[in-house]
């Protein structure tokens, strides 16, 4: 084979791989599962299952979990990762309600039993229904409230908290951008002019005032340490990063102690030791 015609199927096969990468990014960013199988009740927690219209008339489902504790008004709003649904959380909401937190999680649009299709517009939208859920329906104040994002999460959090006034904000094993994540998991493509969805935190968290806390391990198997490090430098207001170990999926639980014992630590500068503001 001549080297003209060689150059031109390694071209060929290089377009129909970029091609590929465009039409398939919605089925390689967002991965819902529908099945809800398990539920905070199978935990021995007492939950409410929610039902939320957004500002675009979809419906979207989600859990509230109260904690028992009579003097707790710590709220935690939780926004999980890209696959799955909420019922793949379990483990994270008992961690969760161990530090003493009420917790709000919700499927996104397409997830469990949530309606319609997702897309970085649609979960946005989704979260903002959530966090207007616990102020407006439910009477939680803001200064109450910790927002939290994991992995895709992030980005829905930061977001959220752009647009509105929580206590604190938790964002962990996220990225600065898609663009960012995309350029250094496949160099080879030409990423920025392929991406829908940019999920831009570096410019929600470029409008905030609250309080970050930053998680990230340094054996992240799927977003590099280095973006977590990345992330963490760009955020204007008052941060802290916490360094843990394992996957990206597990290092919460890998790090149990350590996690945990970051997480309360923040908690108590944003919010309180055991409901109570500092200097009351």
């Amino acid at each position: 084979m001549g080297l003209f015609r060689l150059a031109m199927l390694v071209l060929i096969i290089y377009l129909a791989m970029v091609g590929t990468v465009f039409l398939l990014q919605d089925r390689i960013i967002f991965q819902p599962w529908e099945e809800v199988g398990l539920s905070p009740a199978d935990l021995g927690l007492d939950f409410q299952e929610v039902e939320l219209t957004c500002r675009d008339g979809v419906m979207i489902s989600g859990w509230f979990i109260p904690h028992e504790r009579p003097d707790s008004d710590r709220v935690l709003l939780f926004f999980h990762g890209n696959a799955g649904n909420m019922s793949h959380r379990l483990d994270s909401l008992l961690l969760f309600h161990e530090l003493g937190l009420s917790v709000m999680i919700i499927d996104y649009r397409g997830y469990g039993n949530s309606s319609g299709s997702p897309s970085e517009k649609g979960i946005y939208l989704d979260g903002l229904a959530a966090w207007e859920y616990l102020v407006l329906d439910r009477n939680i104040e803001p200064t109450s409230i910790v927002i939290l994002g994991r992995s895709l999460g992030g980005a829905v959090a930061s977001h959220v908290a752009s647009l509105s006034d929580p206590a604190g904000l938790v964002l962990e094993s996220t990225f600065p951008s898609a663009t960012v994540l995309g350029r250094e998991l496949f160099p080879f493509l030409p990423v920025g002019l392929l991406l829908k969805h940019r999920f831009d935190l570096v410019s929600s968290l470029s409008s905030i005032a609250c309080p970050v806390l930053v998680i990230h391990s340094s054996e992240d198997d799927m977003i590099p340490f280095a973006l977590g490090r990345q992330l963490y430098e760009v955020i204007p207001s008052e941060k802290t990063f916490l360094a843990i170990r394992g996957d990206h999926n597990t290092g919460f639980l890998q790090s149990r102690e350590e996690y945990l014992a970051g997480i309360e630590k923040f908690l108590e500068k944003v919010l309180g030791k055991n409901g109570e503001r500092d200097g009351t």
